[in-house]
């Protein structure tokens, strides 16, 4: 996307970049030096001109061992002992589900998700994907990044491969793997602005494998209290602490059958059996603070399980893109057959190309901000009516200062703002103006 900077009479000395999300790219002025003013009106005017820059977009794809089980019927009909790690591409099952959806059908009948996608935006592809399954191996090993994120290069063809030469297996390390991703440089890369970053969770079940101190406490608890209810119950702390009790991901706590949060008592593993949210959130919570949010998606009977309902719901807001309102029981992306989760991506694929802006320098509040849509031909200018054409979002530190600014262009029943008239009209065809107050 190229932009034009009209200056006006109250420009400044610095350089004002304004941000837009997803195939929205940021653009960068150099503006005229003059006298500082304590405040001033500053417009800042952005020329849409053709086709944005791709999203960046890691998915990151949970194989363990229960993706080997039927979408919605736990036996699951993918196990198979003649072939490796016991799996069959030719059966029922979630991890197959998924091959179906991202990847196409077995037999070449139809195509998946991702070429797809790199048909879009008149064929040059709406997004740039990289790849990390979890976990490594047949045990509790964090994922790897198994396509890296690329800037310039079209991987699709190269996760086609890694996917379909996958043998699910394993436990379900989310948060080591979501920790691994704050290591890659290019999906953390803020240096070049023009491109929003985000990672797409997909799993099937309850975060565990996370040996940290604080699950071994809670298996303590869970063996020492020698109940189920001392064990199970996710309404309540753990006595005296700030901890959830242990909640064991793989078969609920039995007294008097041994000790199941443990993993088999294996020094390496005590307390990865525990549900693992905290970890997960706050790993989710670390790479929104570096400017990655997180789409989550609940693949087979997710919305059944208690345990698996809250976590992911907690993912999904830590992540900035829930769905539904406040108070909901589902606020992920819960897909609980093929059909629902082809619509889950294709959903998530246009949150993450939409029409959203990160204005910078900040106004002083979304009430100061102005739109005007200009007509560039005819210089028309329509002034687009907040909260029905546009929606602005703050972000604020814990002392409540303003660290972020999100407008976010709508498409109404009348007219197709965002996708008929930014995206998708001829280069130079229409201009947006923002209109706002900002501190000198």
């Amino acid at each position: 996307m190229s932009s034009d900077l009209k200056k006006t009479p109250r420009a400044f000395g610095l350089a004002l970049t304004l941000c837009a999300t997803a195939l929205f790219g940021c653009q960068t002025f150099e503006m005229e030096k003059v006298e500082p003013k304590a405040v001033a009106a500053e417009q800042v005017d952005i020329a849409v001109q053709g086709k944005m820059d791709k999203s960046l977009i890691t998915l990151v794809i949970d194989k363990s061992g229960s993706m080997l089980y039927g979408v919605a019927d736990p036996n699951g009909s993918c196990r198979n002992d003649a072939e490796a790690l016991g799996y069959d591409r030719a059966g029922d099952c979630r991890w197959n589900s998924l091959l179906d959806v991202f990847v196409g059908a077995a037999d070449g009948s139809s195509e998946g998700f991702l070429r797809k996608s790199q048909q879009m935006n008149d064929g040059k592809g709406s997004a740039l994907f990289g790849l990390a399954t979890y976990p490594v191996g047949a045990a509790c090993d964090s994922g790897n990044v198994d396509v890296q994120l690329s800037e310039t290069d079209d991987n699709v063809e190269q996760i086609i491969n890694a996917l379909t030469a996958i043998k699910p297996a394993g436990g379900t390390p989310t948060a080591p793997t979501l920790n691994n991703l704050l290591l890659q440089d290019a999906l953390l890369n803020t240096e070049t602005k023009t491109r929003q970053r985000f990672v797409m969770l997909l799993t099937d079940g309850s975060p565990n494998c996370n040996a940290s101190q604080a699950n071994k406490e809670r298996c303590d608890a869970c063996n020492a209290d020698n109940t189920a209810e001392g064990c199970n119950d996710l309404t309540s702390l753990i006595p005296d602490t700030d901890l959830m009790r242990c909640y064991p991901t793989n078969s609920a706590y039995i007294a008097g059958q041994g000790t199941t949060c443990d993993l088999g008592q294996h020094p390496d593993l005590y307390g990865t059996d525990c549900l693992d949210m905290d970890h997960t959130v706050e790993a989710i919570e670390a790479l929104r603070a570096k400017g990655v949010d997180t789409f989550v998606i609940g693949f087979g009977n997710t919305g059944d399980d208690p345990a698996t309902r809250l976590t992911l719901n907690a993912a999904a807001i830590a992540g900035g893109h829930p769905v539904g309102e406040n108070g909901d029981d589902i606020r992920f992306y819960e897909a609980t057959n093929t059909d629902t989760l082809a619509a889950a991506l294709e959903e998530i694929l246009n949150a993450a190309t939409g029409c959203s802006f990160q204005l910078d320098p900040l106004p002083s509040s979304c009430a100061d901000v102005q739109i005007n849509l200009v007509t560039t031909a005819t210089q028309e200018v329509r002034t687009l009516v907040l909260n029905q054409e546009w929606t602005c979002e703050e972000t604020r530190d814990d002392a409540g200062n303003l660290t972020n600014v999100t407008v976010t262009i709508l498409d109404t029943e009348t007219d197709k703002i965002c996708t008929d008239r930014l995206m998708e009209s001829a280069t130079g065809t229409y201009e947006l103006k923002f209109i706002y107050q900002v501190t000198l």
